[in-house]
């Protein structure tokens, strides 16, 4: 399981923190340690009919997507 990471504007923080702790109680190490933050680029991308790397190759939202990418391939016996 992947966890996105909101923005404290869109979920109070209290709420979030609290979130996150039930998630990592309940999946334990099914859940990875990436995790992913929320980006408006996310969304874009898709309407302007291009990759995330394709439409914003410098976000940062992209490094999370690596080191998820990079978790799994770990876990699954890849070398990476």
């Amino acid at each position: 399981f992947l966890m996105i990471r909101r923005p404290p504007r869109s979920t109070p923080l209290y709420s979030s923190a609290a979130s996150d702790v039930y998630k990592r109680q309940t999946y334990g190490d099914r859940l990875l340690k990436a995790t992913v933050r929320e980006a408006v680029a996310m969304a874009e991308a898709p309407s302007h009919r291009k990759t995330l790397a394709q439409y914003a190759p410098g976000a940062a939202v992209l490094e999370d997507y690596e080191a998820a990418a990079k978790e799994i391939a770990r876990r699954i016996g890849l070398k990476g």
